[in-house]
């Protein structure tokens, strides 16, 4: 049952955030599936991108599969489709003698078929977040970029909110690095993206 209700879960919410009905109820989809679902918004992602996957599993498998294991096989479906999650899938289950797919024994039958993508260098994720000539990102980088730069926007106005109380922080060197480490953030943005009047 819980596989189903995830599957429902994260296509609706698929659905309410590619028509932006969430602003009906809030200024943010994150602020949304707070408030609404009760849910952080990495894990609204994880339901909305596991949904297909545990959809193909759900008509497969006699138990419902979890979504740590439909998110290791989302990589597949949005490389190879839908066909290669059920062969797959079907393969991986005749060699487990029908026993429920762990999350576990997915990635390893990944890793031994030679599915799982290679891990990315610096240069390959700077290479996914880049626009294109006419400035437009695709879907996948705007979603990422939107993303860090709203955890980017929260740490910064906690940072300043705790600065603004006059109190020092009690670890002077740990709030400097912090900091530091948001100004690089944003520079790291602002490059990767290359977007209109960035540095």
């Amino acid at each position: 049952m819980k596989g189903w209700l995830d599957e429902q879960r994260g296509t609706v919410l698929r659905e309410i955030h590619e028509t932006a009905l969430y602003k009906v109820r809030a200024d943010t989809f994150e602020q949304y599936v707070w408030d609404r679902w009760k849910m952080k918004r990495a894990r609204a992602y994880q339901l909305m991108d596991a949904a297909p996957v545990l959809a193909l599993m759900s008509a497969i498998a006699d138990t419902p599969p979890a979504v740590s294991t439909a998110t290791a096989l989302v990589p597949v479906l949005k490389t190879r489709g839908a066909d290669a999650v059920r062969a797959f899938l079907a393969d991986v289950s005749a060699e487990n003698e029908g026993a429920r797919l762990t999350t576990a024994a997915v990635k390893r039958a990944l890793k031994d078929r030679g599915l799982v993508p290679a891990p990315k260098s610096a240069e390959d994720l700077e290479d996914d977040t880049h626009v294109t000539d006419g400035h437009e990102l695709s879907e996948e980088a705007s979603r990422k970029l939107t993303a860090a730069a709203d955890l980017a926007a929260r740490a910064l106005a906690q940072y300043e909110s705790a600065l603004a109380t006059g109190v020092a922080p009690a670890g002077l060197d740990r709030a400097a690095f912090d900091l530091e480490r948001l100004r690089k953030a944003g520079r790291i943005l602002a490059k990767q993206t290359r977007l209109p009047g960035s540095p």
